[in-house]
């Protein structure tokens, strides 16, 4: 299982890469791994993991859109905002698309 260092309650921590998106933090962690990888938004490697960590989970494609624009994608880069129509048509655009 994959992992990556994060800040939690005020000490660095390895942690578990979830696989499902259920919550804020699963978010939160999801992205902030494929981030530390060097991959940004649009990058076709984090597609098929990104398809089946949402479809497996119950948070919204919202609650992602708010982490990504808060927190991963600095407002100085040529993706920030996203959102949920861009996500779905880039998924299309590569086949893809969200079972939920």
């Amino acid at each position: 299982m994959a992992t990556v260092t994060l800040l939690r309650s005020g000490k660095v921590t390895q942690v578990e890469v979830p696989t499902s998106l259920d919550t804020e933090d699963d978010c939160r962690v999801w992205a902030s791994y494929w981030k530390a990888q060097g991959k940004g938004v649009w990058h076709p490697a984090i597609i098929d993991p990104f398809v089946e960590a949402y479809n497996n989970g119950t948070a919204s494609l919202e609650t992602m859109v708010t982490v990504a624009n808060g927190e991963i994608i600095a407002q100085s880069d040529i993706n920030w905002p996203i959102s949920a129509t861009e996500i779905k048509e880039h998924l299309a655009a590569h086949g893809k698309t969200l079972t939920r």
